[in-house]
């Protein structure tokens, strides 16, 4: 976690910040997949929660407050870039006064895109872009955005 003041949002009652920043040490190479788990295959892991996502989201570092909130822009709708690169969620912790600074609250942000991939012969690969329709025009809280390129894959 790093101490982070710089993004103005306007609540003045914000005492401090924390965010989560994404670092490769030696130990990175021994991050695997649990044993028992069957929803990946070892090599989508790595690139969607393991060492591959790790660094990408190392070298990114991006920073929702700054401009677009998706970090996936660059391949929305798109192949040219090339296949999405999974990234590790982003935490902030704001820690908040109330109004007589008797108190202090603390306020969690979570940005995470948790993707899902159906193949081209997969049933929800033509289901998905109805749902992304429906639900992001229901004012839900949360977005379905997409689609990105990653490999035989189109990813929600």
């Amino acid at each position: 976690m790093s101490q982070d003041m710089s993004g103005e949002d306007g609540n003045s009652n914000i005492v401090d910040r924390y965010v989560s920043r994404f670092v490769e040490t030696p130990s990175t190479e021994f991050i695997k997949m649990p044993k028992n788990c069957t929803l990946l295959r070892e090599d989508d892991f790595k690139k969607i929660a393991g060492v591959d996502a790790l660094r990408e989201t190392a070298k990114g570092q991006y920073d929702p407050s700054n401009g677009s909130n998706d970090p996936y822009e660059k391949f929305l709708k798109s192949c040219k870039n090339g296949d999405v690169k999974p990234l590790l969620p982003l935490f902030q912790f704001d820690f908040v006064q109330d109004g007589d600074g008797k108190e202090e609250t603390v306020e969690v942000k979570l940005d995470y895109k948790l993707m899902s991939m159906p193949h081209k012969k997969d049933y929800m690969y033509d289901i998905f872009p109805r749902i992304q329709n429906k639900v992001n025009n229901m004012g839900f809280g949360f977005h379905i955005s997409g689609p990105y390129c990653y490999g035989e894959c189109v990813v929600y």
